[in-house]
């Protein structure tokens, strides 16, 4: 009789372990897509601050009859801080770090028509791998596998 005893016991136990695991499991997945989904939020965020401002530079040096070196420095400053945004978030899309499909969805025109904007820039040494890498990858037919 204490063997039997001794064996529900167990067993209960061994049952009660595999659900706390699968609910375990179930809400470490539901924290991933929660994380993913506050990371995508500030990759988008961050996209939006550096464009504005860059923008807003442009229009405010576009208004302007002649323009000095501080406006350049300036125009660099923010231009770098644009083009990095994306090369943020490029980063985290290698890294898997964020949603891949839902990435390749919202940025790839995006990523296709920055690089092809600021292709000029986008000489060797400069330290843009991540958006040239996916620019590739999303945008160049001979590259697809």
């Amino acid at each position: 009789m204490a063997e039997i005893f001794t064996c529900i016991t167990v067993a209960l136990s061994l049952l009660t372990t595999i659900i706390v695991a699968v609910f375990s499991c179930k809400q470490t997945k539901q924290n991933n897509a929660l994380m993913m989904a506050e990371v995508e939020m500030q990759i988008r965020q961050s996209i939006n601050d550096a464009s504005y401002l860059f923008t807003t530079l442009k229009e405010k040096i576009d208004k302007k009859d002649k323009t000095d070196e501080n406006d350049q420095k300036e125009s660099d400053y923010y231009m770098e801080r644009y083009l990095n945004a994306y090369d943020e978030a490029c980063q985290k899309y290698l890294d898997r770090k964020i949603d891949i499909d839902r990435f390749k969805k919202t940025y790839a025109a995006e990523i296709k028509n920055v690089v092809k904007e600021f292709s000029d820039y986008f000489k060797p040494g400069n330290e843009y791998y991540a958006l040239l890498k996916v620019n590739t990858e999303f945008n160049n037919p001979e590259k697809k596998k």
